[in-house]
């Protein structure tokens, strides 16, 4: 796709497209978009992509008194950005000399209403780190029994521990089968809506740092339980990515647009207990299926599908922008 010649860039000939996270947690779903959407955005317009975090400026500008002083030294140092994107770019578009003629910076839920179908959010995964990180995830559980199911955990939510119930009960149709339990940000923080919904118990799990001990004890009878905790991922080895590319079947429960998304990127169906009414289309679809639809007695129907992904059509509509001279601040 080739870029119009009559835009002039805040870097001379070569765009400069940057995600911006700053101060924001990089490991959330909406950092993650900002980064495949830079990426993505950057090589369509044949431009220059860079990443700057809270850590990276704490690194590599240790002069600076401030996050203030950081934020200049970096635009000095790396230029001006041409396309800027991220929740928290505006301290960026604040401090920089000259204004981008592309800046996003609302969640995902915002931009997926705009531009996108079903709800679907754009994310960071391509083919290639799939496959990367599923050759990764074999290195680190050689030894896994059976099918593969992956249950990533959004949030609290209220019908968890049907859930758990219901693939407890699905696990028995198999000879072996291995869980993997995978929780996010969220899941191990226990918000306090999570105490009016589920019993002492879980509720006890949530507020420790390993979901393992109730989901082993409900799971494991005679099967294999697998679990990592959310601070020692992000710290060490995080089997999320691998766990997609890898799994024969995908459980998401609790809210979370940004997993549901990654899910259906990887071309198989997955089950989910909440939001399944804002997902109705991809529900008749097939792409969704309510966990409390499923049978307890039948092993889970997973099947190929065609990959979803909203994140090329938002970068398309970036691109498009940005080819045109059409300066855009959402």
């Amino acid at each position: 796709m080739s870029v119009s010649k009559n835009i002039l860039f805040n870097n001379g000939n070569q765009p400069l497209v940057m995600a911006w996270i700053g101060q924001d947690d990089p490991n959330r779903g909406d950092s993650k978009a900002s980064i495949g959407l830079a990426k993505l955005c950057a090589e369509m317009v044949g431009g220059r992509y860079v990443y700057v975090d809270e850590a990276m400026l704490n690194v590599q500008f240790t002069k600076a008194k401030s996050y203030q002083e950081q934020v200049e030294a970096a635009l000095r140092e790396i230029g001006q950005p041409d396309i800027l994107i991220g929740m928290r770019s505006g301290d960026a578009y604040y401090t920089a000399e000259k204004r981008p003629m592309i800046t996003v910076a609302h969640i995902n839920e915002t931009l997926s209403i705009k531009y996108g179908d079903d709800r679907l959010v754009p994310h960071h995964l391509t083919q290639k780190d799939l496959d990367a990180a599923g050759q990764e995830f074999d290195q680190h559980y050689p030894k896994i029994k059976g099918p593969l199911v992956a249950m990533m955990i959004g949030n609290d939510a209220p019908d968890i521990r049907d859930t758990i119930k219901k693939i407890h009960e699905i696990g028995k149709q198999y000879d072996d089968v291995t869980f993997f339990i995978c929780p996010s940000r969220r899941s191990n923080k226990a918000p306090q809506m999570a105490y009016d919904h589920l019993d002492n118990n879980l509720s006890a799990v949530f507020r420790s740092k390993s979901l393992g001990g109730y989901f082993g004890d409900l799971l494991s009878r005679g099967r294999d339980v697998l679990f990592t905790d959310y601070e020692q991922s992000i710290n060490g080895y995080n089997p999320y990515v691998g766990l997609l590319a890898r799994a024969d079947h995908i459980v998401v429960s609790g809210q979370s647009y940004s997993l549901v998304s990654e899910a259906l990127f990887t071309g198989k169906n997955i089950y989910t207990d909440w939001m399944c009414s804002e997902y109705t289309e991809l529900v008749d679809q097939g792409y969704i299926v309510p966990i409390k639809e499923l049978d307890a007695g039948q092993v889970f129907p997973t099947k190929p599908m065609p990959a979803l992904d909203v994140t090329r059509k938002i970068a398309d509509m970036i691109v498009d922008n940005f080819k045109n001279n059409k300066s855009m601040t959402f």
